[in-house]
C-alpha cells in the first residue's frame, strides 16, 4: 500500500489542480487554433510546438501525482516508461498530421503504413517533399 505525507500531498494536489486547469485551457486554445482555424502555414509552424507543450504538460501532470508517493520507484517508473511513450506519441502525432494549403483543414493519417497524399476535404495534393524553386528563372 502506498502511504502519503499529508503536507506534500496537499502541495502536490495544488500543483496537479493547477496543471488540470492549464491543460484544459491549452486544449481549448488548441482546438480553436488547429481545428477551427484555417491558416495552414501558421498550423505547420506551431503544431509541433503545441504538441510538444502538451506532452510536457502531461508528463508534469503525471509527475505531480506520483511525487507525493513515498515510494521513489513509482516516480522513476513514470520517468523511465511513461515519458518515452509520451515522446513517441507526440512524435507520431506530428508526423501523421497534415495541413491542407488550399482549404486549411487539419488531416490525420490513421494508416501510418501508407502516406496521405491528398486532402480528403478538397482533394488538394500534399507535397511530400518540398519543391525548391528558383525565383529568378520563373
Amino acid at each position: 500500500m502506498i502511504e502519503f505525507d499529508a503536507v506534500s500531498t496537499i502541495g502536490d494536489t495544488m500543483v496537479a489542480n493547477a496543471l488540470n486547469v492549464l491543460f484544459v485551457i491549452v486544449g481549448i486554445m488548441g482546438f480553436f487554433t488547429f481545428y477551427v482555424g484555417r491558416n495552414a502555414s501558421f498550423k505547420k509552424v506551431w503544431f509541433p510546438r503545441y504538441n510538444a507543450l502538451l506532452g510536457i504538460l502531461f508528463g508534469a501532470y503525471l509527475l505531480a501525482y506520483t511525487a507525493g508517493s513515498s515510494d521513489s520507484r513509482q516516480v522513476w517508473g513514470v520517468l523511465l516508461t511513461v515519458v518515452p511513450v509520451i515522446g513517441l506519441i507526440s512524435w507520431m502525432t506530428i508526423k501523421l498530421t497534415k495541413f491542407c494549403d488550399r482549404c486549411g483543414t487539419t488531416n490525420y493519417n490513421s494508416n501510418f503504413l501508407s502516406p496521405m497524399n491528398f486532402c480528403p476535404r478538397c482533394g488538394a495534393s500534399f507535397d511530400t517533399k518540398p519543391k525548391h524553386h528558383d525565383n529568378f528563372l520563373e
